[in-house]
């Protein structure tokens, strides 16, 4: 658990997107911690939810 609380805190592995008009963003809920910081100033934030059907069961890499 300290491994993954170390990475989870080094900035290497942050994603920080600007917020544009008409940007849009996507992340896979399964391999990402999403932490929302709020950088859109006054640009309306939508959200939509996105179920992809998938029978697989997610691996590890080899």
């Amino acid at each position: 658990m300290a491994l993954l609380l170390k990475a989870y805190s080094n900035p290497e592995y942050h994603v920080r997107f600007k917020w544009t008009e008409g940007a849009i963003a996507f992340w896979d809920n399964r391999a990402v911690l999403h932490y929302p910081v709020y950088n859109y100033g006054d640009f309306p934030r939508v959200m939509e939810r996105v179920l992809i059907a998938d029978d697989d069961i997610p691996h590890r890499r080899r």
